[in-house]
């Protein structure tokens, strides 16, 4: 029955917005039946309205989806008798009158309804519960399941004749779920066994029925929609954990909750038992409990405090104080910003510590037993509870052993190793480092296979990974007394013997790099003399969610915390009050940066773009961009549009793309609002792979930076860069010379590049933020550009650009300033844009199988493109993710939808040369073994097939060579700014006997000597070579591969003098001049090709080439597609000494300009005996090829 409701539901819904379109289609006078278009025919028909505008819109233009119901009292105004309205209806507020009402319910004695069985059919009970849902039959006959707690019983309300009325039946089918009424039945014999309640054998024939509280407001799901829902899949647990109360309510909540009561009531019961004293420690501290950053400051009086990161300190200095064993129950504290279903910021901890006679494992066995005695007791007491979990969250009953194994760290890690298992990095697990929570689980099923037991003991951890009042072991200084409790693969417990040696424990707590001053309270009872002491701390949400296998520890969590709790209240106020799109302006079309500063996230800052196609709505001004890309509309960000909005400009824009444009829609990178817009109303599918990375402005976040910042940043200072805030106006000659070198930033990028915008940075200054950072010499180190967002956003850190030479240091200075000037401005929150995140996870209406596939193509894009190098940069600065979905229609995705999101944000980008030479090997028929060599602080990931080798990141010689060792031929794909290495890579290759080496060459063959002058850097590379090929009489071949010009680099950078932003082209001598161009595709195929000649290309310079052409077709080209550029022409000879006077004057932005001039002069390698394409079998290319895939994205 419910399920016909629903789909009559849905019914009512369809017409009633059909209803709507067919009133908006006719309100336009028959023009068009939808609404929107581009921003110009938008503009167009704003300025021609009259009288039209949404503020002066009637209400009937709005979609209402049916009338407005009528509210509970107005079912009780009825021509019903007296006799018969005092059956129902709502009581009068309780206020623990000293006079009842006159009513005779309530001086009833309540009847618990989990008493109610067979035994009292028959019988008259009165009770109190909560409507837990109401059953339409017909006009005489409604079913009510009512629900107290977790019991749940079926009433019959029947309309008979002289008493129940039809007026009373359609009262209670309107009292919404949840609501509390008190109920007069006669409990009587069901005519057959009721399945869908906890009381199968009895129901109840309700007499009298009245509502003590009403629930008037609607609620995002039902506690009868959660129990009914199996395996915990129906409401996705971001509901059910937003919506806590509600979801405490359902049987599942209230049976884990129960399971963590008994769990607490063991653990006193038992260790009272054993002669232990419960203590309250406090939760304020003068110094952290266990060093490290992971601690909760706060102000305490002026003063700083710290919350407690555990009783650790209070209960040893307890032991100190001769209590002898005690034990607590009590909140812990950990700022860790860690959003996994295995963290949370407060839990309870179970701790205890014990003085012990001779050894830690008296303090071991004890804990042993203890847990033991909760397993048993739960798997007794708590079966029904347990039993009823099951059906939600399916798991099997946690297996132990009488006698409990116990492994040490390293025989753990032995039978780790043993198994196969490696680390992400390929190595073997060492026994001195801490395992990983993949190797905690892995070890876990081994453990399983070998005992048969889902709990055991790992003993004597690494001295590594244990705080400094751990006791050493005494035969081995690297490992400790200490312990772990494992329970299915995860840690529940850790303990173990404390340091009570006063001088001991302050050369521990000095080493750890704590002061012991700030923990004087503690400090002096070991310098008064404390006995020998063991203890332990268990997560009881931990502890409790792995018995269980709930999965995630917040559903045994109360109230969960997490780096999420506590967001910061949104703003309402907007930056532009009269671009309201609720109440648009007659006659006035709002502005898109307006719009922007008013309901904008980061990814809208982008929208001023070119590439950006902007849909514009006449109703309520809104505005949605969209990319073409393939057969698709790429639409990154949110609609700008007031949230209550977005439904009905989302529909507006779907029905103008459909009818217009033919494009299938893709929505990128928006928020929750809008992927449950699409979810739960259209039947989207969505995922997240990408979160927005915000700093906490308000709680000062920003300035609790990473260690690695600070020094660097003091390194800045000391260098004598300095970072000034400009507001929203540069003056002009400062944004000359910055786009100088934004545009030598540019030139100087490698790799494939995935990004969102093009570096405009002056573009809408009035919404900017400008902090430049200059050196002692006046030079332009970095920028940090501000963006304005929406005020419930805050700002954003729009660009943040290193420029090539800067000091080290220079941006992270020019970072933090920027993060600071936004807190002092006001700001509450600032993001650094869209990151990569670790894995792909579901959103709406996809499932798993299709997740895992979806991941499994993410993590090869993400290794492809580097995605996660910005997100490491960002974490520095104490970002905090929110996620961003990606969204599509059911079958709207698929190869073609992915590759045109690729193409996207690679926006027509080069591809990374190591990359490409690394994909040809693999798919070579040579069937090469590869191994990537790479620095230890490279975040690039690779295929599996490879094997990666890291070395320290200044290159060390002795490292490269065990590196080196058994390579045949080693291929170097080093940047120009790195070519220098090369020299250590050639040694290298000589000592560990290489066959072959390949240099980074590539680029240009014949330098001039005013460039290898004027730009050093290529005096390297050419001595580069000469060094390499004076080794050859040492048994070390060589292959040089020269190409010119990278073509696609050269197109989208600037350095054929082809500026993108500003469509300016400056050819030079009319363009005409032809030259070698080569892709880095080409380039690739010629690096292996080379490897497979290898007699053929041993110790030879090779040319290679695509075509050869010139700036004139470049242009015509990009104006066939783009339109009309502007053109300024100039005379060689001029312009080359113009650009070397500017280098001479230490203008570095004029130093690419000078490397295209020495290509310009004109090149003709298929006349040189060099040359090599036939030699390689290099397939050909034409530049309509070729330029076509550069301009795709264009």
């Amino acid at each position: 029955m419910s399920h016909v409701k629903s789909v009559l539901s849905s019914l009512r819904h369809k017409i009633s917005t059909s209803k709507h379109e067919l009133t908006e289609s006719l309100s336009r006078n028959g023009e068009k039946n939808y609404r929107g278009g581009s921003e110009k025919d938008v503009a167009q028909i704003i300025s021609e309205e009259q009288e039209w505008s949404s503020s002066e819109e009637d209400a009937a233009d709005f979609p209402h989806h049916g009338q407005t119901a009528k509210s509970l009292d107005e079912f009780l105004d009825n021509d019903d008798p007296p006799e018969v309205k005092q059956l129902y209806g709502k009581l009068p507020l309780m206020q623990s009158q000293d006079e009842a009402p006159v009513n005779h319910i309530w001086h009833t004695q309540w009847t618990p309804l989990t008493v109610v069985d067979p035994s009292h059919i028959g019988k008259e009970v009165a009770f109190r519960a909560r409507v837990h849902v109401v059953r339409h039959m017909s006009a005489k006959l409604a079913f009510v399941v009512f629900r107290e707690q977790t019991t749940t019983i079926q009433g019959v309300l029947r309309a008979v004749e002289g008493g129940i009325s039809e007026n009373m039946v359609r009262w209670a089918e309107h009292i919404r779920t949840g609501s509390i009424v008190t109920v007069k039945a006669i409990v009587k014999e069901p005519e057959q066994t009721v399945k869908s309640t906890s009381t199968h054998h009895a129901e109840l024939d309700i007499q009298t029925m009245h509502v003590v509280s009403a629930r008037e407001n609607p609620v995002p799901f039902s506690v009868y929609e959660a129990d009914a829902a199996t395996e915990g899949h129906s409401i996705a647990d971001r509901v059910r954990l937003s919506n806590r109360v509600l979801d405490l309510r359902t049987p599942s909540a209230q049976a884990i909750f129960r399971v963590q009561s008994s769990v607490c009531r063991t653990f006193r019961n038992y260790l009272e038992d054993q002669g232990f004293l419960e203590i309250h420690t406090p939760k304020l501290q003068g110094g952290a409990t266990e060093g490290g950053a992971d601690v909760f400051k706060v102000n305490y009086f002026g003063r700083p405090a710290f919350l407690a990161q555990s009783p650790q300190l209070a209960k040893q200095m307890c032991i100190s104080a001769d209590f002898g064993k005690v034990f607590e129950v009590g909140p812990v504290f950990r700022a860790e910003n860690s959003n996994t279903p295995r963290h949370m910021t407060e839990y309870t901890g179970l701790d205890l510590e014990m003085a012990i006679d001779r050894h830690y494992h008296e303090t071991m066995w004890l804990i042993d037993a203890t847990l033991k005695e909760i397993f048993k007791t739960l798997y007794v007491r708590n079966r029904k509870d347990i039993d009823t979990l099951k059906q939600h969250f399916p798991h099997d009953d946690l297996i132990w052993l009488d006698e409990t194994i116990r492994l040490t760290f390293a025989d753990g890690v032995k039978l780790l190793n043993d198994s196969g298992w490696t680390n992400d990095d390929g190595s073997q697990q060492s026994e001195y480092e801490d395992l990983p929570t993949r190797g905690e689980r892995r070890l876990g099923e081994l453990v399983k296979e070998k005992y048969n037991t889902d709990y055991y003991i790992l003993d004597k951890f690494p001295t590594a990974a244990r705080p400094f009042y751990t006791m050493l072991d005494p035969k081995n200084g690297r490992v400790t007394n200490s312990f772990d409790f494992m329970v299915r693969g995860q840690e529940i417990l850790s303990g173990g013997q404390r340091v009570h040696d006063y001088k001991l424990l302050k050369e521990r707590m000095e080493a750890s790099g704590m002061n012991p001053d700030d923990l004087k309270e503690y400090m002096q009872a070991f310098q008064w003399v404390a006995p020998p002491h063991a203890g332990a701390g268990i997560g009881l949400e931990r502890l409790v969610s792995l018995i269980l296998d709930l999965g995630n520890l917040r559903y045994a969590t109360l109230f969960p915390r997490d780096p999420k709790s506590f967001p910061a209240k949104p703003v309402s106020q907007l930056r532009h009050p009269e671009d309201n799109t609720l109440n648009r302006r007659k006659g006035r079309l709002p502005p898109l940066e307006n719009l922007v500063a008013n309901y904008g996230d980061a990814t809208n800052t982008s929208w001023m773009d070119e590439r950006f196609q902007i849909w514009r709505d006449e109703k309520t001004g809104a505005a949605i961009a969209y990319v073409p890309s393939h057969d698709r509309a790429i639409c990154p960000g949110n609609p700008l549009c007031d949230p209550r909005q977005l439904e009905d400009v989302i529909s507006a824009f779907l029905t103008w793309l459909r009818k217009e444009t033919k494009l299938r829609p893709l929505f990128i990178l928006v928020g929750k609002e809008v992927e449950d817009v699409l979810g739960d109303n259209l039947g989207w599918r969505s995922f997240t792979n990408v979160a927005e990375q915000r700093v906490n402005l308000a709680n000062n976040e920003h300035l609790n930076i990473d260690t690695d910042v600070d020094r660097k940043i003091r390194h800045a200072t000391k260098e004598g860069v300095k970072v000034t805030d400009y507001g929203s106006e540069v003056p002009d000659e400062v944004r000359e010379k910055v786009e100088e070198r934004i545009k030598e930033w540019q030139t100087s990028r490698q790799g494939p590049q995935v990004h969102l915008s093009e570096i405009t940075p002056f573009k809408d200054s009035s919404h900017r933020q400008y902090f430049i950072a200059q050196d002692g010499d006046g030079k332009f180190n970095s920028l940090v550009v501000l963006a304005q967002l929406a005020p419930r956003y805050g700002t954003q850190v729009k660009w943040a650009l290193d420029f090539p030479g800067a000091a080290n240091g220079s941006i992270e200075s020019t970072v933090l300033t920027a993060l600071k000037a936004a807190a002092d401005a006001g700001y509450k929150s600032c993001t650094f844009g869209a990151g990569a995140t670790a894995k792909l996870s579901s959103g709406h209406n996809v499932g798993g199988a299709k997740e895992a596939t979806l991941n499994s193509l993410y993590q090869t894009l993400a290794a492809r493109f580097n995605l996660d190098r910005k997100t490491g940069f960002r974490a520095k600065f104490n970002t905090l993710d929110d996620a961003l979905y990606l969204c599509y229609p059911p079958r709207g995705l698929g190869p073609k939808g992915a590759q045109a999101i690729v193409d996207f944000f690679q926006g027509g980008a080069s591809g990374n040369l190591g990359s490409l030479i690394l994909k040809y090997l693999l798919s070579s028929p040579s069937k090469f073994n590869v191994t990537v060599l790479t620095r230890e602080s490279s975040t690039s990931k690779f295929p599996s097939t490879v094997t990666v080798s890291k070395v320290a990141d200044d290159y060390p010689a002795a490292q490269l060579v065990e590196a080196f060792k058994g390579i045949d031929v080693v291929i170097s794909a080093i940047s120009m700014m790195g070519m220098h290495e090369q020299y250590k890579f050639i040694d290298a290759c000589l000592a560990a006997k290489v066959k072959r080496y390949i240099p980074t060459e590539y680029g240009l063959d014949d330098l001039p000597d005013w460039l290898v002058e004027l730009r050093p850097m290529f005096r390297i590379k050419h001595d580069v070579r000469d060094y390499l090929v004076s080794k050859e009489k040492d048994g070390l071949d060589w292959t040089c591969i020269v190409c010119n010009v990278f073509f696609e680099m050269g197109v989208q950078s600037g350095f054929f003098q082809l500026f993108w932003p500003d469509k300016k082209a400056v050819l030079i001598d009319g363009g005409e001049t032809k030259w070698v161009a080569t892709t880095l595709d080409t380039v690739a195929v010629a690096v292996v090709k080379a490897i497979e000649k290898d007699e053929a290309t041993r110790n030879k310079l090779l040319l290679i080439q695509d075509f050869r052409t010139s700036q004139k077709e470049i242009l015509d080209a990009i104006e066939e597609k783009t339109g009309k550029w502007n053109v300024e022409n100039v005379a060689y000879d001029e312009w080359l000494e113009e650009a070397k006077e500017k280098v001479r004057n230490g203008d570095d932005g004029a130093l690419s300009k000078l490397t295209f001039g020495s290509v310009l002069p004109g090149s003709e390698w298929e006349k040189r005996e060099e040359f090599a394409n036939d030699l390689l079998e290099l397939p050909t290319k034409s530049f309509k090829q070729v330029m076509e895939s550069v301009l795709q994205g264009v």
